[in-house]
């Protein structure tokens, strides 16, 4: 459950926010080549530690999911929907994500008609299905920059048989 802040408090703690970012543009910009570098590297390391941070965050939603085998598919599927969601197709584009008993399936059908599926069974392992469901979204971007002509290299699928 999300706490909301009054609103002084809100424009306090922009106004921290603020103060923080402009100490940071300040020590990044210092005249001092070597004072400025270090503060570079020390907002690096804060930024790479926040991203760790985020990825366990997130495996550690997956495993506390895989408790319950439906709640775990549901994730994946959520997972999946919001990465595909984030690349932002046009309406002439269709897409679908859902669990049909057997894996996670991706559906997409383009502004021609043409449906493009691909699917994937989760293994309850976290750090193979989070990689399974990259895979599928970045399929997904491809997919719809193929049909709107701005893919540079072929698309790899694999074979029907």
């Amino acid at each position: 459950m999300k706490k909301t802040l009054a609103p002084t408090e809100l424009r306090k703690k922009r106004k921290l926010a603020l103060q923080e970012e402009v100490e940071k543009v300040e020590a990044m910009g210092d005249e001092s080549e070597s004072k400025a570098r270090e503060a570079i590297r020390q907002l690096e390391a804060i930024e790479k530690e926040k991203a760790k941070k985020r990825s366990d965050e997130e495996l550690n939603r997956f495993d506390m999911a895989k408790r319950g085998i439906a709640t775990y598919k549901e994730l994946l599927q959520i997972s999946l929907h919001n990465l595909v969601d984030n690349i932002q197709m046009p309406a002439t584009y269709q897409w679908g994500v859902w669990f049909d008993g057997r894996g996670i399936v991706l559906v997409i059908k383009d502004k021609k008609g043409v449906v493009h599926k691909r699917a994937f069974k989760p293994a309850t392992n976290p750090i193979l299905d989070q990689n399974a469901i990259k895979t599928l979204a970045l399929w997904a971007e491809d997919v719809y920059d193929k049909c709107e002509g701005k893919l540079e290299s072929p698309i790899w699928t694999p074979n029907k048989n």
